[in-house]
Protein backbone atom coordinates (compact mmCIF):
# COMPACT_ATOMS: atom_id res chain seq x y z
CA UNK A 1 0.00 0.00 0.00
CA UNK A 2 1.38 3.39 -0.95
CA UNK A 3 1.71 6.24 1.54
CA UNK A 4 -1.30 7.97 -0.03
CA UNK A 5 -3.61 5.02 0.64
CA UNK A 6 -2.00 4.32 4.01
CA UNK A 7 -2.87 7.85 5.16
CA UNK A 8 -6.41 7.62 3.79
CA UNK A 9 -6.94 4.20 5.37
CA UNK A 10 -5.75 5.23 8.83
CA UNK A 11 -7.62 8.54 8.68
CA UNK A 12 -10.80 6.61 7.92
CA UNK A 13 -10.16 4.09 10.71
CA UNK A 14 -9.52 6.97 13.12
CA UNK A 15 -12.67 8.78 11.97
CA UNK A 16 -14.71 5.63 12.53
CA UNK A 17 -12.97 4.86 15.85
CA UNK A 18 -11.89 1.37 14.79
CA UNK A 19 -8.10 1.66 14.54
CA UNK A 20 -7.63 -1.23 17.01
CA UNK A 21 -9.63 -3.52 14.71
CA UNK A 22 -7.47 -2.92 11.62
CA UNK A 23 -5.87 -6.41 11.60
CA UNK A 24 -9.29 -8.07 11.84
CA UNK A 25 -10.69 -5.78 9.13
CA UNK A 26 -7.80 -6.54 6.76
CA UNK A 27 -7.95 -10.28 7.56
CA UNK A 28 -11.68 -10.33 6.84
CA UNK A 29 -11.31 -8.33 3.64
CA UNK A 30 -8.54 -10.61 2.30
CA UNK A 31 -10.20 -13.82 3.51
CA UNK A 32 -7.36 -14.47 5.94
CA UNK A 33 -4.54 -14.01 3.43
CA UNK A 34 -2.97 -11.09 5.30
CA UNK A 35 -3.58 -8.86 8.30
CA UNK A 36 -1.13 -6.02 7.72
CA UNK A 37 -1.86 -2.93 5.66
CA UNK A 38 1.63 -3.10 4.13
CA UNK A 39 0.63 -6.37 2.41
CA UNK A 40 -2.28 -4.71 0.56
CA UNK A 41 -1.93 -3.37 -2.98
CA UNK A 42 -3.20 0.12 -3.79
CA UNK A 43 -6.18 -1.41 -5.56
CA UNK A 44 -7.03 -3.56 -2.54
CA UNK A 45 -6.60 -0.55 -0.26
CA UNK A 46 -8.92 1.58 -2.43
CA UNK A 47 -11.53 -1.20 -2.46
CA UNK A 48 -11.26 -1.68 1.30
CA UNK A 49 -11.59 2.06 1.94
CA UNK A 50 -14.63 2.25 -0.33
CA UNK A 51 -16.17 -0.81 1.37
CA UNK A 52 -15.68 0.68 4.84
CA UNK A 53 -17.11 4.03 3.73
CA UNK A 54 -20.14 2.29 2.24
CA UNK A 55 -20.67 0.13 5.34
CA UNK A 56 -20.57 3.17 7.61
CA UNK A 57 -22.70 5.41 5.37
CA UNK A 58 -19.91 7.77 4.30
CA UNK A 59 -20.35 9.17 0.81
CA UNK A 60 -17.31 11.30 -0.02
CA UNK A 61 -18.45 12.01 -3.58
CA UNK A 62 -21.73 13.46 -2.34
CA UNK A 63 -19.96 15.51 0.32
CA UNK A 64 -17.48 16.88 -2.22
CA UNK A 65 -20.24 17.75 -4.67
CA UNK A 66 -22.19 19.55 -1.97
CA UNK A 67 -19.15 21.68 -1.09
CA UNK A 68 -18.53 22.52 -4.74
CA UNK A 69 -22.17 23.48 -5.34
CA UNK A 70 -22.00 25.76 -2.30
CA UNK A 71 -18.82 27.32 -3.68
CA UNK A 72 -20.58 28.05 -6.99
CA UNK A 73 -23.52 29.59 -5.15
CA UNK A 74 -21.14 31.77 -3.10
CA UNK A 75 -19.46 32.89 -6.32
CA UNK A 76 -22.89 33.82 -7.66
CA UNK A 77 -23.62 35.95 -4.60
CA UNK A 78 -20.23 37.59 -5.09
CA UNK A 79 -21.48 38.65 -8.54
CA UNK A 80 -24.54 40.24 -7.00
CA UNK A 81 -26.75 37.36 -8.13
CA UNK A 82 -28.54 34.65 -6.20
CA UNK A 83 -28.44 30.85 -6.13
CA UNK A 84 -31.08 30.61 -8.86
CA UNK A 85 -28.78 32.48 -11.24
CA UNK A 86 -25.91 29.98 -10.94
CA UNK A 87 -28.26 26.99 -11.04
CA UNK A 88 -29.84 28.19 -14.28
CA UNK A 89 -26.43 29.13 -15.69
CA UNK A 90 -25.02 25.65 -14.95
CA UNK A 91 -28.06 23.90 -16.37
CA UNK A 92 -27.95 26.00 -19.56
CA UNK A 93 -24.20 25.98 -20.16
CA UNK A 94 -23.19 22.53 -18.97
CA UNK A 95 -19.70 21.12 -19.34
CA UNK A 96 -17.92 19.37 -22.15
CA UNK A 97 -17.04 15.72 -21.71
CA UNK A 98 -13.74 14.20 -22.86
CA UNK A 99 -15.16 13.85 -26.38
CA UNK A 100 -16.14 17.53 -26.59
CA UNK A 101 -19.88 16.88 -26.30
CA UNK A 102 -21.87 19.40 -24.28
CA UNK A 103 -23.38 17.75 -21.23
CA UNK A 104 -26.29 19.67 -19.73
CA UNK A 105 -27.77 18.46 -16.45
CA UNK A 106 -29.73 19.68 -13.50
CA UNK A 107 -27.49 21.46 -11.02
CA UNK A 108 -27.69 18.77 -8.34
CA UNK A 109 -26.67 15.97 -10.72
CA UNK A 110 -23.20 17.16 -11.71
CA UNK A 111 -20.34 15.05 -10.37
CA UNK A 112 -17.14 16.38 -8.76
CA UNK A 113 -15.14 16.65 -11.99
CA UNK A 114 -17.99 18.41 -13.79
CA UNK A 115 -18.50 20.85 -10.91
CA UNK A 116 -14.79 21.67 -10.94
CA UNK A 117 -15.10 22.46 -14.66
CA UNK A 118 -18.14 24.63 -14.01
CA UNK A 119 -16.25 26.53 -11.32
CA UNK A 120 -13.37 27.17 -13.69
CA UNK A 121 -15.73 28.56 -16.33
CA UNK A 122 -17.83 30.49 -13.81
CA UNK A 123 -14.72 32.32 -12.61
CA UNK A 124 -14.79 34.14 -15.98
CA UNK A 125 -18.45 35.03 -15.42
CA UNK A 126 -17.57 36.25 -11.94
CA UNK A 127 -14.72 38.40 -13.31
CA UNK A 128 -17.12 39.88 -15.89
CA UNK A 129 -19.65 40.89 -13.23
CA UNK A 130 -16.94 42.29 -10.97
CA UNK A 131 -15.65 44.33 -13.92
CA UNK A 132 -19.14 45.68 -14.58
CA UNK A 133 -19.46 46.71 -10.94
CA UNK A 134 -16.13 48.53 -11.01
CA UNK A 135 -17.04 50.56 -14.11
Amino acid sequence: MSIKFYKRFFALLTELGIVEQRADIIRGFTNGKCESSKDLSDLDAALLIRKLEKEHGIDRERENCEKLRKRLIAMSYDCGKDATFVKQWAENHGVRDKHGNLNKRLFNYYNTAELLNLIAVFKKVQAHYKGMRNN
